[in-house]
């Protein structure tokens, strides 16, 4: 009978154990295969061969055989060093790509794709779909002419200091460009021009070449504030203007967003505040919240050393012990120091009375971790009564001999 229990014990436990792991192994391999480098920009130049170097990968702990293989426009003037290759646990093999384009190709963006295909043995563990992955590579042929792409770039600036401004200029055109320049436009976002700035000239920028144009913008006397600047390339005869760039003008400020503000009698609450960091860097800061009543300082609630990366908002969390206090609406003043400078916000708190669902929660959620912890002790006292019997046996089987 006491077996029979046993066997029936081991039964739930086993098919609750085999449930869960052949959810978690049917889940996984599918990230079985890479390749490297990612994605590929190169420049048409007919009538020449060219090799890009590759490598395939397996990320998986047993052997797998990658497929190899181009599709897409010109594939078929692309060749692979091996269309299969073996590769053992956690492997990975070099493998080159060949390829001569023709002369005359029409100009634009041509996108050949080099797979990887995973060719796994029907015995492999785990039921994980056959992975596969694709590195694409992209010719640029150049345009009739003169052609030339540009964007703009603005740096943050602190109030009062100077910033820089970029314009990358690419010639993707047959022609060299034998001159260009840019003139840059600083507005505020309602289009009112701050000033207008001219690129030192770049000379013979050939085809496929980039360069990049700058100009130094001072800010003295501008707002803290979000500005736009746009600019025109000049180049021999003709003209291109980029899009609009947004740049900032500030200094390191930390904004206290909000916190808490109801936690409930009786028990320990977590006690959040969010905060902004409005500028570019990462600044570190220290937090404390005061709970105040009648302008007594109750309570100090210390947070952990913390700090905000460029622009991040946060929610940061320490804890308030009320199981000492009493019902009612408190005054609240949180502080964050950073960089020698203070953040204060006031407002207040409302402690109440824990509702009856919240304590139901809590009746749940303790009954849960009782019944875990039951789950645990049952089949730990199993292995050991199995272990037991195991050895009961053991000795009977040498008695008998």
């Amino acid at each position: 009978m006491k077996n029979k229990i046993i066997n029936r014990n081991f039964s739930l436990i086993f098919s609750f154990l085999l449930s869960f792991f052949i959810l978690f192994f049917c889940c996984t391999e599918v990230f079985s295969i890479g390749l490297t480098p990612a994605d590929t920009l190169v420049y048409y130049e007919p009538d020449k061969e060219v090799i890009l170097n590759y490598a395939v990968s397996n990320t998986l702990d047993f052997e797998i055989n990658a497929s190899l293989f181009f599709t897409g426009e010109l594939s078929e003037y692309f060749q692979l060093s091996t269309n299969n290759v073996v590769l053992g646990p956690k492997d990975s093999k070099p493998f080159y790509v060949k390829y001569k384009l023709p002369a005359g190709l029409k100009s634009g963006l041509y996108i050949v794709r080099l797979n990887a295909l995973e060719e796994r043995e029907k015995t492999t563990q785990g039921v994980g779909a056959r992975a596969s992955v694709i590195d694409k590579i992209m010719i640029r042929v150049p345009e009739k002419g003169k052609y030339i792409e540009a964007s703009l770039r603005v740096d943050d600036a602190e109030l009062n200091k100077t910033t820089k401004a970029y314009v990358d200029v690419s010639n993707f055109g047959e022609e060299t460009i034998d001159s260009l320049f840019a003139d840059i436009e600083f507005l505020t976002l309602d289009n009112k021009t701050i000033s207008t700035l001219r690129t030192p000239a770049y000379y013979s920028l050939k085809t496929f070449e980039t360069t990049t144009l700058q100009a130094d913008f001072e800010t003295i006397g501008l707002e803290k504030a979000t500005y736009k600047a746009k600019a025109i390339v000049h180049y021999d005869s003709l003209s291109k203007e980029t899009n609009f760039a947004n740049f900032r003008i500030g200094s390191v400020e930390i904004k206290i967003i909000d916190f808490t503000r109801k936690i409930y009698q009786g028990i320990i609450n977590k006690f959040n505040v969010t905060l902004e960091n409005k500028w570019n860097t990462i600044v570190d800061f220290d937090l404390e919240v005061l709970i105040k009543k009648d302008n007594k300082t109750l309570q100090n609630i210390r947070f952990v050393h913390d700090s905000l990366k460029p622009f991040e908002t946060k929610t940061t969390t320490s804890f308030f012990d009320a199981t000492n206090s009493e019902l009612g609406i408190y005054d609240v003043e949180v502080r964050a120091y950073y960089n020698n400078n203070a953040e204060i916000l006031n407002g207040n708190l409302e402690i109440v009375e824990v509702p009856k669902e919240k304590l139901e929660s809590f009746n749940y959620i303790f009954v849960v971790l009782i019944f875990l912890l039951l789950f645990v002790i049952n089949i730990i006292w199993f292995l050991f009564l199995k272990k037991r019997a195991q050895k009961n046996s053991s000795e009977n089987s040498v008695k008998e001999k």
